[in-house]
């Protein structure tokens, strides 16, 4: 009578194989956090730069940056219309991200916070530099939600040549 099972050295080797699979995959799953953040660092330090490009192309009315008061996202507008976001020339859809949609949809469960940013509003001069700041401007955003430890990155702006610098813990 003959049993049919495994023996014991392909049930090592099944063993051995599930082991790499899952050393390769769990160091992925800790970094959806810092990707979300770093995502929406990228997209937050593009449109910084185009804001400050879009001001020195027509200092007669800048262009700025609002951050909503609940830190879920920010919108650029004329400095003489601050609270009505610009259209986008590309979709036509008005320039305000909101973290976790549309263009920042990968950056869901993430929250800005400013500091040296004066009434939620970032502008530049005419030269490229922040507008009258109050302290170094820099946004931190951290990414938290449902499985893993929160991970933060954060946006600084150079005062005087208006370039951001993405940080990284």
């Amino acid at each position: 009578m003959h049993r049919r099972a495994f023996t014991l050295i392909e049930i090592l080797i099944c063993l051995v194989i599930i082991s790499v699979v899952a050393a390769l995959t769990v160091p992925f799953f800790g970094r959806d956090h810092a990707d979300r953040a770093a995502s929406g660092a990228a997209l937050l330090r593009s449109d910084l730069r185009f804001a400050q490009l879009a001001t020195m192309a027509n200092p007669q009315d800048p262009v700025i940056v609002r951050f909503r008061s609940d830190g879920k996202g920010y919108w650029l507008a004329r400095l003489t219309t601050p609270e009505t976001p610009l259209v986008r020339s590309d979709t036509g859809a008005a320039w305000s991200e909101i973290m976790g949609s549309g263009r920042a949809r990968s950056a869901d469960h993430v929250t800005l916070a400013t500091t040296g940013v004066s009434g939620a509003t970032l502008r530049f001069t005419p030269l490229g530099s922040v507008h009258a700041p109050s302290g170094t401007p820099k946004v931190t955003l951290t990414a938290g939600g449902p499985g893993g430890a929160p991970a933060s990155c954060s946006v600084t702006i150079d005062t005087s040549t208006g370039t951001s610098t993405l940080t990284v813990p």
